[in-house]
């Protein structure tokens, strides 16, 4: 009966949203996020991006962690971060780099899953962020564990300018098992510390006229690096600044659009005595820049449009291990072009068609040699091909079937590493992919209704699996099938709203073509539940969220299995005037501060702290205040 209530409303038609000049043909392809989300527990981009069960995001409880995310069973290096078209990555650390970037300097944020939204096909997706701003807006928040952070943005015209800051101290108990999980009688509760994190940013954007706009961001990130809780580290220190120098033209109605921008990332960690690395006074250093040019040329006419991109960057990346230790650089060239036509068969049928074409080469050698004799053994060749072909049918925006491949090479953060947790795998093989998705909503003025399903089958998938004491490096997984379903409810009353949301996602890894032993991918829960109810009357909003997931893998093989207890979020609102409002939120309000972990195959179950995929620990029950203004112009 429901199915034929969805179908009924399916063939009443849609109403056709509108498109930004600035926009691709298949902007309309993602989902966008709300960048100010309530309910959700994380420090910024974890609380963001878990808005929804598609991105299974791991949470941090440092700053300094970088962003650890899983879509579709794709990995935090395969998700394309673009800032108004932009693309960051390679030596920018892409995901791992988004770190030092504050969420609410932007305006905006679309996610799209298993494909770009415009030349770029990426294996996971792209979380495409824009710098326009609207109106004025204020906000400062303090948590339980003495968390500040204050954002400001403000436009005017064609102007406009955001700041933001953000400072912990990183302070809270956990449980340390002192290194023998094993044996419980040595365990002992203690406080985090060498946690602390400093982030700093701004945000510049003008409009010149005739089609110029110039945006300028500068990041700064400083702090601890705490490692994990029962190997504490208490004297290494990193810091990280990121600065981008952006430029744009556009033709009126977006005919032709040209980019060309810079971007800078450094990087320093300091081991005085040599906790991390086992190497006294290392003070690795490390400077990333790209430099990248852009062309599109985009025509509507009648039932037919087409768009047509090219682009080239150049990545230069040098690293000095030591003060005493001579620097080494490398550099990566990449060029790709590619098309999109799009085609209405019907007012209400239309179909996107799209492939993608390019070539990169590196040149990286001294930097290989740099890295651990066990890994300099290169046979991968230095030039790889990328491509990614698509096909979607759309119905009236509310049904879709898309079929999608690709083949990525891999990036020199990949292949080289950075001095931290991040180990380089200079034998990492391109992998490649296809997908086939289709997505189905249905909105009435009382009931919102989504399911999405797909398939996904990937070789030579790069996966970043954990090492001794707490590192990660990504490896080549020769086949790994994903099949995955995600619905989301909502019914809206007057004063109540409701909506529930499920993932199941299916995981086939093979480590080798002999493998007869299908794993699943770690960190990556097979099914995860969330329930949230609001009350509103004004001036007053309350809310809670129930969340639950499954039992999930710590590492590659399979054997550690932690399951994780539910967890309950609580918020209370208050508005007055015009646009002020005061939020008290209760994460975690069942004060869970524990797992329990399953050592396999023997199947030992031993208690160990609430944790993170690397086994960094996370605070139990935490009270946030907060109070914002926010003018619409």
């Amino acid at each position: 009966m429901i199915f034929l209530l969805i179908a009924a409303s399916i063939m009443q038609g849609p109403t056709q949203r509108g498109e930004r000049s600035s926009s691709s043909l298949r902007a309309d392809h993602g989902e966008q996020f709300i960048l100010d989300p309530e309910l959700f527990d994380g420090s910024d981009w974890e609380g963001i991006l878990g808005q929804s069960l598609a991105l299974t995001v791991t949470r941090n409880a440092s700053l300094m962690a970088p962003l650890d995310l899983s879509w579709r069973g794709a990995r935090t290096q395969q998700v394309q971060w673009s800032i108004d078209g932009l693309p960051l990555g390679g030596v920018l650390g892409g995901s791992a780099g988004v770190r030092s970037i504050d969420p609410h300097l932007f305006g905006g944020l679309t996610a799209f899953s298993s494909s770009g939204a415009s030349l770029d096909a990426p294996i996971a997706g792209e979380v495409a962020l824009r710098t326009t701003q609207k109106g004025h807006r204020l906000a400062l928040q303090w948590d339980q564990i003495n968390r500040k952070s204050a954002h400001l943005s403000s436009r005017y015209g064609g102007r406009s300018l955001s700041l933001a800051i953000h400072q912990t101290p990183g302070i809270f108990r956990y449980l340390d098992s002192r290194g023998t999980a094993r044996d419980a009688s040595d365990d002992q509760w203690v406080r985090r510390s060498n946690n602390d994190a400093r982030r700093a940013g701004i945000l510049w954007r003008e409009s010149f006229g005739k089609g110029f706009v110039a945006r300028f961001l500068l990041t700064s990130l400083a702090g601890g690096v705490p490692g994990t809780g029962s190997r504490a580290l208490r004297q290494v220190r990193e810091e990280e600044r990121l600065q981008l120098a952006h430029m744009s033209w556009q033709a009126p109605k977006g005919t032709y659009r040209v980019d060309l921008s810079a971007l800078q990332r450094s990087q320093k960690l300091d081991d005085p005595t040599g906790e991390f690395s086992g190497l006294l006074g290392l003070q690795p250093r490390s400077v990333g820049r790209r430099v990248y040019l852009s062309a599109r040329r985009k025509k509507r006419g009648g039932k037919i449009a087409y768009e047509w991109v090219a682009r080239s960057f150049i990545d230069q990346l040098s690293r000095r291990p030591g003060p005493t230790l001579n620097p080494a650089s490398g550099y990566r060239v990449q060029g790709q072009t590619g098309a999109t036509v799009q085609l209405w068969l019907h007012p209400k049928w239309r179909v996107d068609s799209w492939v993608m074409l390019g070539r990169s080469h590196e040149s990286s050698q001294d930097l290989i040699d740099q890295l651990p004799e066990s890994l300099q053994n290169q046979t991968v060749g230095p030039s790889m091909s990328i491509w990614s072909p698509g096909l979607s049918l759309d119905f009236s925006q509310r049904m879709r079937l898309r079929l999608i491949a690709g083949r990525r090479a891999p990036t020199l953060l990949e292949r080289i590493g950075q001095h931290g947790g991040l180990r380089g795998n200079p034998e990492l093989k391109a992998e490649r992919s296809w997908t086939l998705d289709f997505k189905l909503k249905n909105e009435t003025k009382k009931w919102r209704f989504a399911a999405d399903s797909y398939l996904r089958q990937s070789t030579d998938l790069i996966d970043w699996t954990s090492t001794s004491f707490g590192r990660a490096m990504p490896i080549n997984r020769a086949q790994v099938q994903i099949a995955g379903l995600h619905l989301k409810n909502q019914l809206n009353f007057s004063k109540i709203k409701i909506s529930a949301a499920y993932r199941w996602q299916g995981e086939w890894a093979q480590d080798s073509d002999l493998d007869t032993r299908y794993k699943r991918l770690s960190g990556s829960p097979e099914h995860r539940l969330r329930m949230i109810t609001q009350w509103q009357t004004n001036p007053w909003k309350v809310g809670l969220n129930l969340e639950f997931k499954s039992a999930r893998f710590l590492d590659a093989a399979n054997l550690r299995r932690i399951e994780s207890s539910p967890e309950v979020n609580v918020l209370i609102e208050r508005r007055w005037g015009q646009g002020w409002s005061v939020k008290t939120q209760l994460f975690n309000a069942t004060n869970t501060e524990q797992y329990r972990l399953a050592m396999l195959p023997g199947n030992m179950v031993i208690d160990v702290p609430r944790q993170d995929r690397w086994g960094h620990p996370l605070p139990g029950r935490r009270l946030q205040l907060g109070i914002s203004y926010q003018e619409r112009p």
